[in-house]
This record gives structure tokens, C-alpha cells and sequence, in this order.
């Protein structure tokens, strides 16, 4: 609706510098320095309390305001050798940065009911606000190194190995080894080419999520939850429950997160305008983040820290999983600029948690949560036509149909007390629901006018 309207305002300055100079007769070396300034201005339209009614509508302010400004210089270096066959490449990377913020997000609070009965009925499952301000400050530095060997077993096989090492500020973890290897083969000189590799990629925490961690002490800036709140009035209620304040923190021995990814493609020329090609890649993610409330209550009730609220705590334990396989077909006529692709996708992701900062359904269980990612699409066909017309027009035609996205289906209610609206009923696993099937057709017509 229009009331959850806000403005955004962001400024961008960049500057690149790339210096690349030959050593000796053979060898090559590139420095690139880059650096940026950013920054971000955001603030609600309406100062109203944000209204969520759970699978119906959502109303109110959006519950936005915030400021930004983001300094960070990147500094890459490739020095490029031959040692006989073998085309090497050594680099280094340095990524620093100073980020400051000021965040007053759900300042007015908000108020989230089950469903639209209980909405007509004015009986909220919570009231959650965000108390305080505090603008923060701080540095993150991401450093890299890595060593890559590109070399020619015969004239049918080309082979690539290589490794990085990545390190970041704020997580505990300093070795992260990341093998890599890959290769192309033309098997016995025919119109067949097989490519394949596998590698290990480690992924960066945000300065976003570290940001929370500062700012969400429970003492300068901390979340207010109130359960079965009143309403209007969230502390006016025959049952209302106001808990003490709570933060948000990392988890100890927290660690880079990464994934396993393998994949191997085929591709065949059938004949001088029709070509084949088909693919499988594996991806298994570990340490990914996902976050859990520490504190929540257990059967009894009980809390372990009865004086704070939900203490939202940042972990490395989170799996990921997607596999994808993938067939396409290529039909060109260069002569007459008739070009033609379609392919078709099946696959499956599944996840723990969409977000670092979303907490489970049960956060004594989280494993529960084990489920389709958001993302999950099984089924995905795209096709693209590009023809010329009569009088040098020429049109594109792109056509995308998908199977349906996942959805959670819930209660509507926070059956075990730990401040979030997001319990499933008995039984029902997270992303469990299916929407409806989507397709898209796009067409474009272009000329070229002479003068």
C-alpha cells in the first residue's frame, strides 16, 4: 500500500587506476587500485506502526530510516609468467574499508497478527520494536592470495590447477585453503569438447551483518518484544507479556563459510548451424551463517538468561545444497543473422536459512529447518528467437517458463514462545508449500537507421 512507501537516496564515487607493466621479454604485471565512496540515505514515508497480517496484506510505515557512508579501496595485483608449457598466474588481493551507519529500522514498531480474523479481531501474536540509537563505526579488511597453472597436455587436453587463500577481519578462522582444477578435452579431435572442475569457494560475512552485532548491544540499541501485545496499545492487554531487551551477536568460532562445487559439460557440434550441449554441477555448502535465538525459552518456559529477551546469535553451522542439470540447443544461420537458443533446467536447493539474520521455527531444534531454499525452482525452460524482418527490422523473442517457487506454511501463531511468528504446523517442513507456475514472453523489435 502507499503508506509503505520510503525514499532512498545513494551517491556513488569511484575511481580505478590500472598500471600494467612487461618484465622482461615474456612476463606481465597488472596492479589495479580501486576506490570507493558510497553513500545512503533512506527514510519511511509514513510514521505510522508497520501492520503485518500474515499471508494477507501489510500496512502502516515501513518502519525505514537510516544513513550511511562506506569508504573501502581494493588493491589487486597478477603477475603473469611462462615456465616451458605452463601459463602461471600469481596474485594478491587487499580489500579495506571504513563503514559508518545509523539505523533507527522499526523505530515506531510493529505489530504482526496470524491471520486476517485475528487482525478484524485486534489480537496480535507480537509487538516488536527496535529501541534506541546508536551510530556505529568500525573497519573490515578481506585479504587473498592465490596461484593458478594453465597448461597443454596434448593437442586434445588442456588442463588448469590452481589455489587461493582467503582471510577476513572478525572471523576467527585464518586458513582457508581453496584447492581448484579444471579441464577441457576435445576427444580424439572430434566435434565433441568435455569440460569439467571442481573447487572449493569461501564466501565474505558482510559488514552489514557485523554492523547489527555493534549496534544490537541490548543496552545502547535493543530489540523490545512484546507477546499477545494489546491493541492498539501493545502494553495495554489482559495478557500481554513485555520481555526484557535483547541483541544480537556472533557466535563463538565463527568461520568463513564455503562451498564444495563440482561440474562437468558436454558439448557437441551436430552440424554447421546446430549444436547440443549439456551440463551437471554439484554444490554442497558448509559454515554457511544462520542465525538462532540463544534464549529461547525451553517446555517450561524458562529462559537461560530471564532478564534479556531474544538474543539473536550469528553461527557458522549452516549446510546448503544445489544440484542442477542442464540441456540446451543452439540453431545458427550466420548468413541470414538467424540465431535461436533454448534450454531446459531441473534442479534442486535446499538450505537451512535464506538469510544470516533469520531465525528458525525452533531454535532448540534448528536442524528442523532443513528444507527447500527460497529459490527452490525445479523446472526452468528459457528460449530465445532472434530473426531479421522485412525493411531491416530485427526481433527478439524471449520466452521463460518456470515450475513454482516454495512458500512456508505456518500456524500463524508463536506456539513455543520465542518471538517469532514462524511455527509450522506438526508435521510440516519449512518451504513445504508450492504457489503456481510462472511464465514471461517478451518480444523486441530494433532497426538500424543510416544518415
Amino acid at each position: 500500500l502507499t503508506d509503505r512507501a520510503f525514499t532512498r537516496t545513494r551517491n556513488e564515487n569511484q575511481v580505478r587506476m590500472t598500471l600494467q607493466s612487461q618484465v622482461g621479454r615474456a612476463n606481465l604485471n597488472q596492479l589495479h587500485v580501486q576506490i570507493n565512496r558510497t553513500s545512503t540515505d533512506s527514510l519511511s514515508a509514513s510514521t505510522l506502526p508497520s501492520i503485518v497480517v500474515i499471508d494477507a496484506f501489510s500496512r502502516g510505515g515501513a518502519g525505514v530510516s537510516n544513513a550511511t557512508l562506506n569508504r573501502t579501496v581494493d588493491v589487486f595485483d597478477d603477475y603473469d609468467f611462462n615456465v616451458r608449457k605452463h601459463a602461471m598466474r600469481v596474485g594478491a588481493w587487499l580489500t579495506t574499508g571504513a563503514y559508518q551507519q545509523e539505523d533507527a529500522r522499526n523505530a515506531i514498531g510493529t505489530f504482526t497478527f496470524g491471520s486476517l480474523d485475528a487482525y478484524l479481531s485486534g489480537l496480535p501474536t507480537t509487538y516488536t520494536q527496535r529501541v534506541g540509537s546508536a551510530q556505529t563505526s568500525f573497519g573490515q579488511t578481506q585479504v587473498g592470495l592465490y596461484w593458478q597453472d594453465d597448461f597443454r597436455v596434448n593437442r586434445n587436453l588442456t588442463m588448469s590447477v590452481g589455489v587461493r587463500q582467503e582471510m577476513q577481519s572478525h572471523l576467527s578462522d585464518y586458513l582457508n585453503v581453496m584447492p581448484r582444477f579444471g579441464f577441457s578435452w576435445n576427444p580424439f579431435g572430434s566435434k565433441t569438447v568435455v569440460r569439467g572442475g571442481y573447487g572449493i569457494f569461501h564466501d565474505w560475512m558482510d559488514s552489514n551483518i557485523y554492523d547489527q552485532t555493534l549496534r544490537v548491544n541490548g543496552i545502547t540499541q535493543y530489540d523490545l518484544l512484546v507477546l499477545n501485545p494489546g491493541y492498539p496499545d501493545p502494553f495495554v492487554g489482559v495478557t500481554s507479556t513485555v520481555l526484557p531487551s535483547g541483541r544480537v551477536q556472533l557466535g563463538s568460532n565463527l568461520k568463513m563459510p564455503f562451498v564444495n562445487q563440482a561440474s562437468v559439460g558436454v558439448e557437441r557440434a551436430l552440424n554447421a548451424s546446430l549444436g547440443v550441449q549439456a551440463s551437471l554441477s554439484l554444490q554442497r555448502g558448509y559454515n554457511q551463517f544462520r542465525a538462532r535465538n540463544v534464549n529461547a525459552p525451553d517446555a517450561s518456559g524458562i529462559r537461560p538468561e530471564p532478564a534479556v529477551g531474544t538474543v539473536t546469535q550469528i553461527e557458522s553451522t549452516g549446510e546448503s545444497s544445489l544440484t542442477r542439470a542442464t540441456v540446451g540447443l543452439n540453431y545458427r544461420v550466420p548468413k541470414y543473422r538467424v540465431f535461436i537458443n533454448t534450454n531446459y533446467t531441473l534442479a534442486s536447493a535446499k538450505n537451512h536459512a535464506d538469510s544470516a539474520l533469520s531465525l528458525p521455527s525452533n531454535s532448540l531444534d534448528p536442524e528442523a529447518d532443513w528444507g527447500p531454499s527460497s529459490q527452490d525452482v525445479r523446472h526452468r525452460v528459457n528460449a530465445l528467437i532472434n530473426i531479421p524482418l522485412p525493411k531491416a527490422i530485427r526481433a527478439s523473442v524471449n520466452l521463460t517458463a518456470s515450475s513454482a517457487m516454495p512458500y512456508n506454511i505456518t500456524t500463524g501463531r508463536d506456539d513455543n514462545h520465542d518471538g517469532v511468528t514462524n511455527d509450522r504446523p506438526a508435521g510440516v517442513g519449512r518451504n513445504s508449500g508450492r504457489g503456481a507456475a510462472r511464465s514471461e514472453m517478451s518480444d523486441r523489435k530494433s532497426t538500424r537507421l543510416n544518415s
